[in-house]
């Protein structure tokens, strides 16, 4: 075996080879990395604090999940919800945006916003699908970290303009928060609050007039219930009136205002009372500018009320304030009170009689003319009773007198009129000697009824006897034509004899018939010899 020698130039040359590069695997997670620095930092650099929030109950909460909104954008998140040290409330602990934080004072309101069904409509449409959040009401004071939720919807969370105002009513009734404010039927503000008064007799209730609308509200306004349906029944007939669907549902207030210099610009919280409704808005302003009579009536008043008409030749100028009963122990004699209550402005001639004296002079001086007080009925369905006011000249002045007001005459109802002249014939009827004349009028009638019996019986043979007589008459009469039958044959035509004999027999046969006639009718009507022959042929 023989064995070469290995030279240089026969040996294989070297194969040098390049570095490899790195894989492009690795890009993915290096970008996810800086990706998740630069989050990681741009969250620890917008991080605003955290701060916990108190409710009463979880419901709508969840972590990680529930939003923290103002002005409907996002300013936070719920991180966690843990209860109280007592278990009394749930705290939900949140971290809010850095640009949040001036938002965090002492001053600032949390509330869940959820899906509320209530009179004044559904709110909070919006969650059904995103879920409930907490909506951040601004506020001002020291800066806070700790906060006390709220149950209810704060009033005007969105910090609108206006002027807030106070009701002071004898009862809550229907009137709920966030119903409506009127003005002339255009809601102009929202009901804010309700709560008793300090001494637990009256309920508060405060209001909100938006701007400009506030600028309705002055010195002279003046607030009422309208609430509901209001059905009132009285003197006028039958009232129906509803404000709106709203105030149906959800109750709600109205006010009117003076427009005159009168009235003065009011600030917040200004107290003003609420009416129960319209009616008595309008009676208490009515007996401002006023003046008071009082008229008595000595008739039943049944369905005279207060509140009832008090009308001139038909037309409204006041109402009746009081009804109530007095004694006269002079005459032993009780009356009808009535207290009237008149607008002068209302009644002609008194228009611009400010002051009681000129509108007392006034209507003096028209009851010096005959101006009377009169019942009368304003219902035929309620028997609702109303005062008018009318003149009769005629009609006396019968006052009363009084001491505290004037008083107006009055004159009994046209009811009452006829039930005195019924009462006089009735009377006039009592104080007739009534059993005697009855008595008197029976035996003469008994007397009457004898004679015409007498009467009959004796008719009876007169009338036979006439009929004999008739008989024998027309025998006699029939004898004497015979024998003028043979004196005419005697005698010339145009003797004088003759035309005597002929007339007087015909004037026999005609009383004849008269007798016969005379026969018949008292065979018919015996009674004619005691009261004769009437035009009709019966008695007279």
């Amino acid at each position: 075996m023989t064995s070469e020698a290995t030279s240089p130039e026969s040996a294989p040359a070297a194969i040098v080879e390049k570095g490899k590069s790195p894989s492009i695997v690795w890009i993915v997670p290096i970008v996810a990395a800086l990706i998740g620095g630069w989050l990681w930092f741009d969250t620890v650099a917008n991080r605003g604090p955290a701060i916990t929030i108190s409710f009463a109950t979880g419901d709508g909460l969840e972590a990680g999940k529930t939003k923290l909104k103002y002005k409907s954008m996002d300013v936070g998140v719920v991180d966690s919800i843990t209860f109280t040290a007592d278990m009394t409330n749930v705290v939900a602990h949140a971290t809010m945006e850095k640009s949040a934080e001036n938002l965090l004072t002492d001053g600032a309101q949390f509330w869940v916003v959820r899906p509320r069904l209530g009179a004044t409509g559904i709110s909070g449409l919006d969650t059904l699908i995103a879920g409930p959040y907490i909506s951040v009401s601004k506020g001002t004071g020291a800066p806070a970290e700790a906060f006390v939720g709220l149950e209810e919807i704060p009033p005007n969370p969105e910090d609108r303009p206006g002027t807030r105002i106070t009701l002071v009513a004898e009862s809550l009734g229907s009137i709920s928060s966030g119903a409506p404010v009127y003005y002339h039927g255009i809601p102009v503000g929202e009901i804010q609050g309700h709560k008793l008064t300090e001494d637990m007799q009256s309920v508060e209730i405060t209001a909100f007039v938006w701007e400009p609308q506030d600028q309705l509200l002055n010195s002279t306004s003046r607030f009422w219930n309208v609430s509901g349906i209001d059905v009132e029944m009285g003197a006028d007939g039958m009232n129906i009136s509803v404000e709106s669907l709203e105030a149906l549902l959800a109750g709600g207030v109205e006010f009117e205002s003076s427009r005159d210099a009168d009235g003065t610009k009011i600030a917040n919280d200004q107290r003003f009372k609420l009416y129960g409704d319209q009616r008595e808005m309008r009676s208490d302003v009515v007996h401002q500018v006023s003046v008071t009579y009082i008229t008595y009536f000595e008739g039943n008043a049944r369905g005279l009320d207060v509140g009832a008409p008090l009308t001139f030749m038909g037309i409204k100028v006041g109402e009746v304030s009081k009804v109530n009963l007095q004694f006269d122990d002079t005459v032993e004699q009780i009356r009808v009170m009535v207290t009237l209550v008149i607008e002068p402005e209302n009644i002609g001639g008194v228009e611009g009689a400010r002051s009681d004296e000129r509108a007392r002079a006034a209507l003096d001086q028209m009851i010096d003319k005959g101006l009377r007080a009169q019942l009368q009925t304003g219902s035929l369905i309620t028997g609702e009773l109303l005062v008018e006011l009318d003149f009769h000249p005629d009609e006396p002045a019968k006052l009363f007198g009084h001491d505290s007001h004037p008083e107006i005459p009055s004159i009994p109802s046209a009811l009452e009129g006829l039930t005195e002249k019924v009462d006089r014939v009735l009377a006039k009827l009592e104080s007739l000697p009534l059993e005697s004349l009855l008595a008197n009028a029976d035996g003469l009638v008994q007397d009457i009824q004898s004679l015409v019996s007498d009467v009959d019986k004796q008719v009876a043979p007169v009338s036979d006897s006439l009929q004999r007589t008739l008989g024998n008459a027309d025998a006699t009469l029939e004898s004497a034509r015979q024998a003028m039958d043979a004196v005419n044959l005697a005698l010339a035509p145009d003797s004088a004899i003759r035309y005597d004999l002929s007339t007087a027999l015909e004037e026999l046969a005609a009383a004849m018939r008269s007798v016969r006639i005379l026969a018949g009718y008292l065979e018919r009507h015996p009674d004619a010899l005691l009261f004769g022959k009437s035009s009709s042929g019966g008695r007279k």
